[in-house]
């Protein structure tokens, strides 16, 4: 039980802290109210050293509206605004235009609370094309003049440039985007940026003519095909036509066509993933990805462990005539770009488990993230996430083991670094019980668990130094 004379202490200094509170915030306000003048001068010294501190513009102007009687406006922002009001009058292109709203600009960093001035220098930078510059004018004019009788015109005119804003910065991201593609047409992550990026522009980019002209090449040599080399070149043709449009869905569908009958499945499920990312409510989507599965498997033909567990692992048999290894790294494991939309997360979970798994059982002396660390390692570990069903929480509470069940299935390689030689290649699956999951973490914790199954599969069949 507390004392009561420690009770008594205790209400005191709350009393005493809460005084010392209040009066510290009273002489504030008094110092603000006895010296305003002194208030602007420091507030306006501040904002000449970051003219972009728009903050401290909307403080100085709420100071300011507090004053009675407002502070004259300086000879010298009076000005500037004149040689605005003069360059504005004389402009005849957007560089003029921008050029008077620079002297806008120079009153106002002098005079930062004169409504009028953040008005004329808002139109003013919409006349030079620049969006953004004016929406702040007119946000700052807003806090200038709250109960302008054209306030409400002004806030749905700024919501307008926002618009313009946004898709001017889409705009230039796709530019810089096609940019960067053509610098590595091979940059899979890069292409699935541009097309999530198009889904999002409103209109969606015209396809450029020498596309076009690609496209029709690709057809035509197709058509005419008669060995593997020519649909080979048809192939080059769309490549061509997606490397100046490469968010185009038909485009990615036809070159998966042409590189399943030229016998390269990897390369048909690069851009049939893309086709899925271009298109995800394609009519033909749920046999698209049917059939990415199918190519998988010819490209993935090893051995498959179905139902994996951690004591299945534990008694596979060491291999022999390998290693022996101290280190290993461990590369981020591929995803197709489906997977990663709806499990992102979980896939970055399954790698960190993974490092933290084999990093815990302490067989190899050191492990290494291959995300961040390039340091030289024994041992490779590489593998791609081939399917994956994460039943959501919603679904389980609702759905209970009739929602089904949780799985994921993995491709994983161990490579030594010094010979190139593969140590070990296995697909490993794993699911949990549905009736289970109904009353447990499972299904969350499926990342984890795959994780701690690969690791025991590592650490039990690779020889450690």
């Amino acid at each position: 039980m507390v004392p009561f004379s420690c009770k008594i202490v205790r209400c005191v200094s709350a009393s005493v802290l809460f005084l010392i509170v209040l009066i510290l915030a009273l002489s504030d306000a008094r110092a603000q109210t006895a010296n305003p003048q002194e208030t602007l001068k420091q507030y306006c010294a501040e904002l000449k050293k970051n003219p972009n501190n728009y903050a401290l513009r909307e403080k100085i102007i709420k100071l300011v509206r507090t004053m009675k009687p407002a502070p004259a406006i300086p000879a010298d922002a009076k000005n500037y605004a004149k040689r605005a009001e003069s360059a504005f009058n004389k402009a005849k292109t957007e560089a003029d235009f921008t050029q008077a709203a620079k002297e806008y600009d120079k009153a106002l960093l002098i005079a930062p609370w004169v409504s009028n001035y953040y008005y004329n220098c808002a139109v003013t930078y919409e006349k030079a094309a620049k969006p953004e510059e004016a929406m702040h004018c007119y946000e700052l004019y807003l806090a200038a003049v709250p109960r302008a009788g054209d306030a409400g015109t002004i806030r749905r005119h700024i919501a307008d440039l926002d618009k313009q804003v946004q898709i001017a910065n889409s705009q230039d991201a796709f530019k810089q985007y096609c940019a960067d593609l053509k610098k590595n047409p091979n940059d899979y992550a890069l292409r699935d940026k541009i097309i999530r990026l198009v889904r999002t522009m409103k209109p969606a980019p015209a396809v450029p003519a020498d596309a076009e002209k690609y496209a029709s090449s690709a057809e035509s040599a197709f058509s005419k095909a008669k060995s593997g080399a020519d649909i080979a070149k048809a192939a080059k043709e769309y490549e061509k036509a997606l490397l100046i449009a490469p968010w185009v869905p038909d485009y990615y569908y036809n070159c998966a066509v042409i590189y399943e009958r030229v016998l390269k499945p990897e390369k048909a499920i690069h851009y049939y993933d893309l086709y899925l990312v271009a298109a995800p409510k394609a009519s033909d989507a749920y046999a698209i990805h049917k059939h990415i599965a199918d190519l998988e498997d010819k490209v993935y033909r090893v051995e498959k462990i179905e139902g994996a567990t951690i004591e299945m692992m534990e008694k596979e048999a060491p291999i022999a005539g390998a290693g022996p290894y101290a280190s290993v790294s461990v590369i981020p494991f591929e995803a197709s770009y489906a997977l990663l939309k709806d499990y992102k997360d979980p896939i970055i979970q399954f790698r960190v488990a993974l490092i933290s798994d084999l990093r815990s059982r302490g067989k190899f002396s050191k492990i290494i993230d291959g995300s961040t660390d390039r340091s030289p390692a024994t041992l490779k570990v590489t593998g791609k996430v081939l399917n994956m069903r994460i039943t959501g929480t919603a679904a389980r509470i609702w759905g209970g083991a009739m929602a089904g069940s949780s799985w994921m299935q993995i491709y994983v390689k161990a490579t030594d670094t010094r010979t190139g030689k593969v140590v070990a290649e296995k697909i490993i699956a794993t699911n949990n019980n549905a009736w289970g999951a109904a009353w447990s973490n499972s299904d969350m914790s499926m990342p984890v668990d795959m994780a701690q199954i690969i690791s025991a599969y590592l650490c039990t069949v690779i020889p450690a130094k």
